[in-house]
């Protein structure tokens, strides 16, 4: 699990400022499994927290991709457009190569 949340850390400082389609995309989908509440799915961003003992929303604010800097962060035309990430198409496999 602790490789799950360093692939997402990888992920949000590599393509942080990325201005490529595909950095911007990598982002925005692991932006949005970091801001998401969802507990149901023992990967999601909240559960592995939980099981390794950290405060979810101080990792969040840590990482710059608390809620409230979120907005500022994500790829206007996903934000705009209020797409769904494809994350769950790639459950189980690195998201930054």
């Amino acid at each position: 699990m602790i490789a799950v949340v360093q692939d997402a850390i990888n992920c949000i400082e590599k393509y942080r400022f990325a201005t490529g389609r595909r950095g911007r995309r990598l982002f925005g989908e692991v932006a949005q499994w970091i801001g998401a509440k969802d507990t149901d799915w023992p990967y999601s961003f909240e559960s592995i927290c939980h099981v390794l003992g950290l405060d979810a929303n101080a990792v969040r604010h840590r990482l710059g991709v608390a809620q409230e800097q979120r907005s500022a962060l994500l790829p206007r035309r996903m934000h705009a457009a209020g797409q769904d990430s494809s994350l769950s198409e790639t459950r189980g496999e690195s998201l930054c190569h």
